[in-house]
């Protein structure tokens, strides 16, 4: 067994593979319970239909769509997206780092958290 007692997420990985749906099968079978994803794509943008099709390949698994998420991107997908149905279980990563910067920003962590809890 992995480390007792221990969430793992498998991070992104999956995303460069070229069979994901034997991987994401695999990993379930491995344990793993969450899975960073950006459905394949550069972003999770990008790659949404991909990732909540997967979503719905493997509803066990969490899938927490990670990849260039910013409060612009998070915002569109809320328009395209309102209802929780169309998200994936394990909810939303981002590292809130802007252009230009290598620390988060406050700002749009903050912009980011008052949008989904709206």
């Amino acid at each position: 067994a992995m480390a007792t007692g221990k969430e793992w997420v498998f991070h992104r990985l999956v995303d460069r593979l070229q069979e994901p749906h034997q991987a994401l099968g695999d990993l379930q079978a491995m344990g793993f319970r969450r899975v960073l994803s950006s459905g394949g794509s550069a972003t999770a943008y990008e790659g949404w239909d991909r990732l909540m099709a997967w979503q719905k390949a493997y509803p066990q698994l969490e899938l927490l769509a990670g990849g260039g998420l910013r409060y612009s991107t998070v915002r569109a997908l809320h328009s395209r997206f309102p209802r929780e149905a169309n998200w994936p279980l394990g909810g939303l990563h981002s590292s809130c780092i802007l252009p230009g910067s290598d620390t988060a920003s406050e700002v749009e962590l903050s912009q980011i958290l008052a949008l989904i809890r709206s």
